[in-house]
């Protein structure tokens, strides 16, 4: 489980939690569409970046209490998110990631120009699995992984993609 945030990026107080079957069917539902297809269309990055930080959020990577920040991780949810952005060809990249056996779940990111993976990990070495995994996905598939990823409180905003993946047997 990990904690979800309504309200967007100023929202700090979890809102409750989720599960990645929980996140996954809501990024696939219509739920985000609009807002997602009107980021989509935005030109402009700044006016981009706003929309997007008023999207609802998750801190996949676990559980915070009273409200998010580093230091009030309750539990770690044995998830790492692991961003890739400005990608040229994402039906191309998200094929090969989702075949990818450290794949637990993914999804198009709300720019439409990224993809959003989640990644299983143990959760008491989130930030040198953040660092093997950034080194795996730049070797294997000359994609460089957000640093943010790092950070144990990161959210991760909504999206809508109909063609979110989970994978079950994911390994980690």
């Amino acid at each position: 489980e990990f904690s979800f945030y309504i309200g967007g990026i100023k929202s700090t107080k979890p809102t409750g939690t989720y599960t990645v079957k929980q996140a996954i069917d809501l990024i696939r539902s219509e739920k985000y569409r609009a807002a997602v297809e009107h980021i989509r269309r935005m030109q402009n990055e700044s006016t981009k970046r706003v929309l997007k930080a008023g999207l609802d959020n998750w801190t996949f990577s676990g559980v915070f209490a009273p409200k998010r920040a580093v230091d009030n991780l309750a539990k770690h949810s044995g998830l790492l998110t692991v961003d890739f952005d400005h990608i040229s060809d994402v039906d191309h990249v998200r094929a090969e990631l989702y075949a990818d056996e450290y794949t637990h779940a993914g999804f198009i990111s709300p720019s439409g120009e990224g993809i959003k993976l989640l990644v299983k990990i143990e959760g008491t070495r989130h930030e040198e699995s953040f660092e093997a995994l950034k080194a795996y996905y730049l070797t294997k598939y000359n994609l460089a992984a957000d640093a943010s990823g790092r950070d144990v409180s990161r959210v991760c905003f909504a999206s809508w993609d109909p063609d979110a993946f989970m994978n079950e047997g994911s390994s980690e």
